[in-house]
C-alpha cells in the first residue's frame, strides 16, 4: 500500500543565482518521512528535472513560496532521474508536475485543489507544466485552512 516503498528526506538546498533558495531536494525512499511532513503541515511537491527549462522557471517560484509559508507548509522538489519509483507512483508523465497534498486520511493522500476541493485523485488537483505561483498559493492557503478546520 501507501506506506510501501517511499518517503521525503531533505538534502542540502540548492542555491540559484537569483537568490539563495530554501526549498529542499528531496530524495524520496521510504513514504514514512513524506508522511511525517504531513504530520505537521501540507506539502507542496515538485516532480522535475534539473535538465527540463520550465522545471527551473518553477524553482524560482516555488523558492519565493517556500519562503513566504515557511512553517505553514513544505515546499519540496524531487529529481525524477534519482527518484524514478517515486515518479511512477505518483504518476508523473510530463514535467514540472506537482501537487498540493493537504494531509492523510485512511491511509491516503488528501490533494488539494485551488478551489478548495480535497480528493485522494491526484489526477484531478495536479498541476502539470510551468503554473503560476498564484494558483499554487490558492491551493496552500486551502490546504492550510482545511487542516486548521479538520484537526482536533
Amino acid at each position: 500500500m501507501l506506506l510501501a516503498f517511499m518517503a521525503a528526506g531533505c538534502t542540502t538546498p540548492e542555491v540559484n543565482q537569483q537568490q539563495e533558495t530554501i526549498v529542499q531536494e528531496s530524495n524520496i525512499k521510504d513514504i514514512e518521512q513524506l508522511n511525517t511532513l504531513l504530520e505537521e503541515e501540507p506539502v507542496l511537491i515538485k516532480f522535475g528535472s534539473p535538465t527540463c527549462a520550465p522545471c527551473r522557471d518553477q524553482d524560482i517560484i516555488l523558492d519565493i513560496i517556500a519562503d513566504d509559508y515557511e512553517g505553514e507548509a513544505s515546499v519540496i522538489m524531487v529529481n525524477i532521474n534519482e527518484e524514478r519509483d517515486a515518479a511512477s507512483f505518483f504518476g508523473v508523465y510530463s514535467i514540472p508536475d506537482m501537487s498540493v497534498i493537504a494531509g492523510i486520511k485512511d491511509d491516503r493522500y488528501l490533494f488539494m485543489g485551488p478551489d478548495g476541493n480535497v480528493s485522494f485523485d491526484r489526477g484531478s488537483t495536479r498541476y502539470v507544466g510551468l503554473t503560476d505561483g498564484n494558483i499554487l498559493r490558492q491551493a496552500l492557503d486551502n490546504a492550510i485552512a482545511y487542516r486548521q478546520n479538520n484537526t482536533s
